[in-house]
């Protein structure tokens, strides 16, 4: 018998600025993420993804952790994160 291969029900592209908007989720989207992953995992979805945004994230992401740790800096720290003073 031959093997069985499971066709996703769901085609996801993300977007570089999406991705990086990952950044910024509260606790409450993060498990919405989890969600997504499991669904990638089991092969209910699929998720599509350039080298282009590969790249685009790689190069973005560290002033996007910049930007967090500032922010930690000055007070206005995202909820759930402790501000480093």
């Amino acid at each position: 018998m031959g093997r069985v291969v499971r066709v996703p029900k769901i085609y996801v592209f993300i977007d570089s600025n999406i991705y990086l908007n990952f950044y910024d989720f509260a606790v409450e989207d993060l498990k919405e993420l989890e969600k997504m992953k499991t669904a990638i995992g089991n092969g209910t979805m699929a998720l599509f993804v350039t080298q282009q945004v590969v790249d685009e994230v790689w190069r973005n992401r560290e002033e996007a952790d910049r930007q967090d740790y500032v922010a930690t800096q000055v007070g206005e720290n995202p909820e759930g994160v402790p501000c480093l003073r």
